[in-house]
């Protein structure tokens, strides 16, 4: 009937009256996706209750911005349940003092959180078509009877109402205001005088020269609005380019400009004007657009490693390496530090930065992954050679970090959590190896070529300017001493890194309908100056500061997703993505139907009612004929069979499992090693890299294994699927043994985390009912997936009850 019949749902609220049906009127919640602004939404009514004097209109009404029944929070929620509203007042008032939270708040957890969200109404049973406070037993919880009830109410089904309570205005207020918006600008413009308000958002906001930027229009109500001209360059730098763009302002007649230009760095002030018969409206957004710049001391110094192009080698020295270990030679001790250092100028001395270093590495061999380096700047000594300690990072070990083995080499980032000031005009950057001295570890930083045969000429710019540190000899530059004039694969990023965005975690507040989420924030390697977070709704939240914590409230169940951008004073960028699975606790929403419909033959085989929605874990019946209220347990149909003839009304009660488990079927922690049972299988066929420990060599029984990876003290299963070479998509499975058969209202947790932010994994959980024993060919069944896993410990969980 909706479908067919409604008439523009995003501006106006559809009423619908039919002939006739079992209640007086029903509605949905804004925030429902079959409510608000839907074309299933509106008010259906039953044309008996659509007479004057009757208050039925009200109550729906109600309910479309946002109310719930006064009676909710007891009739509607399980007694003393986290949501049952209590009486915590003689008066029978559910705040402890007597009095409803002042408008402003502080709004505590008493009875603005509970039943109808609203402390000016008093908690009480349904008491249906009274007009007084009911008799009957309370919650064992509540401090008093019910008293003063809101019998005056339009939420009640009392039949002397008259009002709405102040609570209850602004909480319709609230919610057509974050729910309902189109229908207030509809309302204001169409049916009223009011012009449409100007709006506009820009993507991306800051970077770097030169940006290219587009505009999206959110002016409102469209459908009033005759024009559209934006200034994309207030401040008329004659600069700003798009098509169809004219002046020095760069302005632009239409709806949707297509992408601008921004060449240069600088701050730009954009404005839209809008135009109807109501009148026109403007939007300036001031320094809207921030180009940065792209170059100059956000240089990355590679023009010394890429002139000539180099031709990568290795050099031996003396039953070793000379730019690497081992190097019997020049090393006292096997185990004693090896650096390697190259020669730079920096722009400003004192006020440029390092940020990052890249190093090219290879023909590693430390099957005990003992071996570490560090990456250091140093201010120059004065003559050429390093000298003061700048800053760095240490303790890497270049297993983990993925250097291939013998014969080969590949270049990798090392980013600076706090960038690294040289003050001298020139500086040094130096990759120093700390072997661990077993026989036959190998580590070597790559060159270029000194000459034949390995090249024409020698590929150094014979400036002296690299040099080798020993115990056995300290620092020797390598021109002087050895007469090599090549150059290191050393190269620094001037400038800070690309920072890279971190969700940490999240904490959660979860009562009935809504759950209050807040996200925690950080970021790696530089100082943003501009944040951008893109949640999965659409929602984008952008700023110039980080906000350290975002408060997000759900009302409907998750997941969600955030994306988070941002980008550095050198334009450097980096976006990643975090799932926030957050906990939902659903107030139930039944409705049923009966079969045969009326009129009803009195006795067998009597009438079939059944639930439109299944998996709640009670469904209570009131057949209205007199007969004992019945519970047909977690079954959604039902038979009754009426024995005196008239017209009866039937109510159903149902009951939701909530989120937190009552208690555990099984649980499996890998604290006792690896569990009996379960099967390991590498099903991916690819051979993984001998040189890494523990030695994951491909093999079903170390396609997973204990550990703890995390240096958490707890035992993890750890899947070994990164292990492989780019390009190869790993499939490794750990399947339980049989648990067995699943009781009713079963829910799966279990704990995820991706090692490295990096290198965020997806994966699946699937599920098998065959008969054991189970292997990869029979779990068909997806539970979950998820494409990138978040970095910090996330709890997820599916729902098992359509297994038992």
């Amino acid at each position: 009937m909706k479908t067919t019949y409604n008439v523009t749902p995003t501006q106006v609220i559809n009423i619908y009256v039919v002939g006739t049906m079992s209640a007086g009127g029903y509605a949905r919640f804004p925030y429902d996706p079959m409510g608000g602004t839907s074309t299933t939404g509106g008010i259906v009514l039953n044309r008996g209750n659509c007479n004057v004097g009757t208050h039925t209109l009200a109550h729906e009404m109600g309910h479309v911005f946002g109310l719930e029944h006064t009676f909710s929070g007891v009739d509607e929620r399980s007694e003393c349940s986290s949501c049952y509203e209590q009486v915590r007042n003689a008066n029978g008032s559910s705040n402890t003092s007597g009095i409803p939270t002042p408008n402003g708040g502080p709004y505590n957890t008493e009875g603005d959180q509970e039943g109808d969200w609203c402390s000016d109404t008093h908690p009480h049973d349904t008491y249906a078509y009274n007009c007084s406070t009911s008799s009957n037993s309370n919650g064992l919880c509540d401090v008093a009877p019910w008293n003063n009830a809101p019998v005056n109410n339009h939420m009640s089904y009392s039949f002397c109402s008259s009002q709405f309570t102040g609570q209850q205005s602004r909480r319709m207020h609230c919610m057509a205001g974050t729910y309902l918006t189109s229908w207030i600008n509809n309302g204001g413009g169409i049916c009223g005088t009011l012009p449409p308000g100007a709006d506009f958002v820009a993507a991306p906001t800051t970077w770097q020269a030169p940006a290219n930027i587009n505009f999206t229009d959110l002016s409102a109500p469209q459908n009033i609005i005759t024009g559209w001209t934006w200034i994309l360059d207030v401040g008329a730098s004659n600069t700003v380019t798009c098509i169809g763009c004219t002046g020095t302002n760069a302005t632009f007649v239409g709806q949707t400009p297509p992408v601008v230009t921004y060449p240069n760095p600088g701050l730009y002030t954009v404005s839209l004007t809008i135009t109807s018969a109501n009148g026109p409206d403007t939007e300036t957004k001031v320094d809207y657009i921030e180009v940065n710049a792209p170059a100059g001391d956000c240089d990355t110094l590679t023009t010394q490693w890429e002139t000539p192009t180099p031709t990568v080698i290795i050099y031996g020295f003396g039953g070793g390496w000379i730019t690497g270990v081992p190097d019997p030679v020049n090393s006292v001790l096997p185990t004693d530090v090896k650096g390697v250092y190259e020669r730079y100028f920096s722009p400003v001395p004192g006020v440029t930065p390092v940020g990052a270093v890249r190093v090219g590495l290879g023909s590693l061999a430390d099957v005990d992954d003992d071996m570490t380096f560090q990456v250091n700047v140093f201010d120059d000594d004065g003559f050429g050679a390093p000298g003061a300690l700048i800053g760095g990072v240490g303790g890497i070990s270049p297993t983990q970090l993925g250097v291939p083995g013998p014969g080969f080499y590949n270049d990798f980032w090392i980013p600076f959590t706090t960038p690294a000031i040289p003050t001298t005009a020139s500086f040094h950057v130096g990759v120093e190896i700390i072997p661990s001295g077993d026989p036959g570890d190998t580590m070597v930083v790559m060159t270029s070529c000194l000459g034949p045969a390995g090249c024409a000429v020698a590929q150094g710019e014979n400036d002296g300017s690299n040099h080798i540190w020993s115990s056995g000899f300290g620092y020797e530059n390598l021109l002087a001493v050895y007469g090599a004039d090549f150059d290191v694969d050393i190269i620094p990023m001037l400038g800070e890194y690309a920072p890279l965005p971190l969700i940490t975690g999240y904490t959660e507040n979860v009562v009935c309908d809504t759950t209050y989420v807040t996200l925690f924030d950080t970021v790696f390697f530089s100082t943003p100056t501009a944040w951008s977070f893109t949640f999965a709704d659409g929602t984008v939240l952008n700023t110039v500061t980080d906000p350290m914590t975002i408060d997000r409230v759900y009302t409907t169940p998750g997941p969600d997703t955030v994306m988070v951008a941002v980008i550095n004073s050198c334009g450097r960028a980096d976006t990643t993505t975090w799932i926030i699975p957050y906990n939902f606790l659903s107030t139930p929403d039944p409705e049923f139907s009966a079969s045969p419909l009326n009129p009803v033959c009195m006795g067998a085989p009597g009438v079939d009612f059944t639930a439109d929605v299944s998996g709640y874990i009670d469904y209570t019946w009131d057949f209205g004929d007199g007969s004992a209220i019945s519970s047909s347990g977690n079954v959604n149909t039902v038979n009754h069979i009426y024995t005196t003839p008239g017209t009866y009304y039937v109510e159903l009660s149902v009951i939701e499992a909530g989120f937190e488990p009552l208690d555990t079927f099984y649980l499996e922690t890998f604290e006792g090693g690896w569990p009996a049972g379960y099967d390991r299988y590498d099903n991916d066929g690819f051979t993984p890299d001998p040189g890494v420990n523990p030695p994951f060599l491909g093999t079903d029984a170390t396609a997973w294994l204990d550990l703890d990876i995390d240096g958490s003290g707890d035992l993890e299963a750890v899947s070994t699927s990164w292990n492989l070479n780019p390009g190869e998509l790993a499939d490794d499975w750990m399947l339980t043994t049989g648990i067995g058969v699943l009781p009713a209202n079963q829910r799966l947790f279990w704990d995820a985390e991706a090692l490295d932010v990096n290198f965020p994994d997806g994966y699946e959980v699937r599920i098998s009912t065959t008969q054991l024993p189970a292997n990869t060919t029979n779990y068909s069944t997806v539970l979950f997936s998820v494409v990138a896993e978040n970095a910090f410990n996330t709890t997820h969980s599916v729902d098992l009850s359509s297994y038992a």
